[in-house]
């Protein structure tokens, strides 16, 4: 069987259609994500298991994955490590970087709470300049790599290790560091009110930790698209100067775009200091002052949005600009945060590489590094 019968994208990355073709296979880790009630849910999982479908490790275990991708013309390989951190320990240095939606994180909540697991690691980032060159020597000494493709262009090779002496070489570069929550926050609050409401005992969550030195870990802009309301141009006109663009190609970034006109976008005087990502959000407050549902859809996609505005008069989108990295790190380290869904890391973690099962605490990982191998 192909692995992509077997394998998945992030969740929010896939399409409707996509999500049905996945789920034909009655080992995709998306038939999780469609199971109904707690027992149907859990009995899956014990049946994937039972079946030698995913492997339970009863060892302290770590999970090595190399990503490897291009990106106009230049080849990048990134390297990090799926592992668990007690979420309610004080002593771990977890920096938030976004706001959550609370909707959201009832979802994820509800569905870990129904599986009784983790499918999908929180994505962390550490300022390591060493991580990459340790995590390769291993991968290298034990020969263990299985390469396979998700998304489509990104190549993903995994190491299962057991080894104390390399589960602590691992450790002590990261004992001390601090990680920023780069993607998977709903998931990082969904966790800390089931530790509360279980009184701690579910106190393990899920992590993949990579540097964010390295070239290969990028982060993408998420563009907002919302419905229009009356004195939506005013509005804007209190943050930015217009600026009409009537050339060819991708406006430049940040833009306001309609059906109608695209509208470059340039900081006024009174907030030139200001980031983009704090202006955007006060103008959209000011919209949801007036309005009670905008509609919000975040999307990383250019297309998605064309689409959007394209079918609907009524819609609106901001083109948000590149993120500058160095930027990022600084703005985060100094205790800011974030407008929901303001940043987009990339490449994503497939989904089911390991598994985390609360109540045994054991680090379900499929034998091939998939949710399931057949």
């Amino acid at each position: 069987m192909g692995n992509g019968d077997v394998t998945s994208p992030p969740y929010d990355t896939l399409t409707d259609d996509e999500i049905i073709k996945l789920r034909k296979n009655p080992y995709n880790i998306l038939n999780l994500s469609g199971c109904g009630d707690e027992d149907e849910c859990r009995n899956l999982i014990k049946k994937w298991l039972d079946t030698g479908i995913l492997k339970n490790f009863d060892m302290p275990s770590l999970v090595i994955l190399r990503q490897r991708y291009s990106n106009a013309g230049s080849f990048f390989e990134r390297l990090g490590v799926i592992g668990t951190v007690d979420v309610g320990d004080p002593e771990n240095r977890l920096l938030e970087h976004e706001n959550v939606i609370p909707e959201y994180v009832k979802q994820r909540k509800d569905h870990i709470t129904r599986l009784g697991a983790q499918t999908e690691p929180v994505f962390t980032v550490v300022d390591s300049t060493g991580l990459h060159s340790i995590l390769s020597e291993i991968m290298e000494r034990k020969g263990c790599a299985k390469s396979y493709e998700e998304p489509r262009g990104t190549w993903n090779d995994i190491c299962i290790v057991h080894e104390e002496e390399y589960i602590n070489r691992i450790f002590r570069d990261l004992v001390d560091r601090t990680a920023i929550i780069a993607d998977g926050h709903h998931r990082y609050m969904a966790m800390k009110e089931i530790f509360h409401e279980t009184s701690g005992y579910w106190n393990r969550m899920l992590v993949y930790v990579t540097s964010i030195e390295s070239d290969a870990t990028r982060i993408g802009e998420v563009h907002r698209i919302f419905d229009i309301w009356d004195g939506v141009d005013a509005d804007l006109s209190r943050y930015y100067d217009f600026e009409k663009f009537d050339g060819e190609g991708r406006v430049p970034a940040p833009s306001f775009l309609t059906r109608e006109k695209a509208i470059v976008l340039k900081k006024n005087k009174a907030n030139s200091r200001q980031e983009d990502v704090y202006l955007i959000e006060e103008f959209l407050n000011s919209g949801r002052s007036k309005k009670n549902n905008l509609g919000m859809e975040y999307t990383s996609s250019l297309d998605k949005v064309t689409e959007e505005i394209e079918k609907d008069e009524h819609k609106g989108a901001i083109i948000m600009p590149v993120w500058n990295k160095k930027k990022f790190y600084e703005l985060v380290k100094d205790g800011k945060l974030l407008p929901a869904k303001s940043t987009y890391f990339y490449p994503k973690i497939p989904s089911g590489i390991a598994f985390y099962t609360m109540e045994k605490l054991q680090c379900h990982c499929s034998s091939g590094g998939r949710a399931a191998d057949s």
